[in-house]
């Protein structure tokens, strides 16, 4: 039980931290930092986890894929209806404002319920990735 709580929790924690900004797409990063964003927050909005992973530095979605693998088929539907309901209560993004310095990125993202979140980006290979980086 200890370590269903543990594991629901830690992926609750790595949701929320990168969860604004996914969409289902191969390859993901395309486009600017802003698109990609809203490409990953419609993803976290559809329980989209994986096609998440996209749009994430390699590092992060390696951990996420780490973690997937610990929990079982219930725990993981469980982890994606809680990125549904994160995603929901925002009620979506209403603007991005993004600097660019070369290959990195600092988005602020507010959404519909006048929260706000900072997300910082990389670029890698040409594409833009959330990374949990400074």
């Amino acid at each position: 039980m200890k370590r269903t709580l543990f594991t629901v929790a830690l992926i609750s924690f790595v949701l929320v931290l990168g969860f604004s900004v996914l969409a289902c797409g191969g390859g993901g990063g395309g486009g600017s930092p802003s698109a990609v964003i809203k490409q990953y927050h419609a993803a976290m909005s559809k329980g989209n986890l994986k096609g998440a992973m996209a749009f994430m530095e390699p590092e992060m979605a390696a951990m996420m894929e780490g973690l997937w693998a610990e929990i079982d088929s219930d725990q993981y539907k469980e982890a994606v209806e809680e990125a549904k309901k994160e995603a929901a209560k925002t009620g979506g993004i209403v603007k991005t404002e993004e600097e660019i310095d070369e290959d990195k990125a600092t988005v602020i993202i507010t959404y519909k319920d006048g929260s706000t979140e900072t997300m910082k980006m990389v670029k890698l290979d040409g594409k833009w990735k959330i990374t949990m980086g400074k």
